[in-house]
């Protein structure tokens, strides 16, 4: 681990072999440019003997030298289940609790949409969207079972607590790990917690329902697909005017009116290619 990193994550030297009983049996190749090295920790325990063990580092610096901290440490590994478990035991929400911490994200976003003074229809759809909760996990895209967040997170979405557990089980880069698919803050067993609020919204709505929208009082009503549907295609009007295009530019009463005033003029004019490049060219443009 580089000491000087702000904040602190795993990293190795340029380069570094690991020599267990004399012989070496991890290598950390130097970074290339081709690609970014992935710094993982390394287990090591399957070149480990049952009786008295060595264990030797060698590695390079970079041109300008930088400071590590290797660290070796035996570790308990415990399963997604026995996490769940403890996350059960430790880190329930009331739905009462879970229900002003909900009040207060919503009333807070309220007002400050409230002291702006140029809000218009957009700015109204928009604190609509943020009231919202998906009852689909961003994680697995299926439907949330158990809802977890973090303890310190800020926002009303909530994930499926095994599947936040076993997805972070498969993720092999350590920096990486246990962190919030909503705020990306970092959010270890520890930290997790049960939303039972959102628990009861879960309970209290069909297996189809995907949206649920929260109103000022902390009830909820059930965003219909017709709805869903309608804002997605009012999302990518908004997108094309935004990027210079011009929604229904192309129409059949614009083809036929383009029929009868004559062939249309070309778009654009197709240029001969040269049909040899030369190599030196060629490189170039691929690097």
């Amino acid at each position: 681990m580089q000491v000087d990193l702000q904040p602190l994550y795993q990293s190795w030297p340029k380069t570094m072999n690991i020599i267990i009983n004399g012989r070496v049996e991890e290598t950390v190749a130097a970074p290339s440019w081709e690609h970014k090295r992935r710094d993982m920790p390394i287990p090591i325990t399957h070149y480990l003997k049952n009786s008295r063990n060595r264990v030797e580092f060698s590695w390079t610096n970079y041109d300008e030298p930088q400071m590590f901290h290797l660290g070796v440490f035996l570790c308990d590994s415990k399963s997604p289940e026995t996490l769940a478990n403890q996350v059960w035991q430790s880190g329930q929400v009331k739905e009462a609790e879970a229900e002003k911490r909900v009040l207060a994200i919503i009333n807070n976003r309220t007002g400050n949409a409230a002291k702006s003074d140029d809000s218009d229809d957009d700015d109204v759809m928009c604190l609509e969207v943020t009231r919202r909760i998906k009852l689909l996990c961003p994680v697995t895209f299926m439907r949330i079972e158990v809802p977890c967040r973090g303890r310190a997170c800020m926002h009303l979405q909530c994930y499926d607590l095994s599947g936040y557990l076993l997805v972070t089980r498969n993720t092999k880069a350590f920096n990486t790990r246990w962190k919030c698919p909503e705020c990306h803050l970092y959010v270890r067993p520890d930290e997790l917690v049960i939303d039972g609020f959102v628990q009861k919204i879960l309970s209290g709505t069909e297996e189809e329902a995907s949206v649920v929208e929260l109103q000022p009082d902390a009830s909820y009503r059930v965003v219909t697909e017709d709805e869903l549907k309608e804002e997605s295609k009012r999302a990518e009007k908004q997108r094309q005017l935004a990027s210079g295009g011009q929604a229904g530019a192309s129409s059949p009463e614009g083809d036929v009116k383009a029929s009868q005033d004559g062939p249309a003029k070309k778009a654009f004019e197709v240029v001969e290619m040269c049909k040899t490049l030369p190599t030196e060219s060629f490189i170039a443009e691929r690097f």
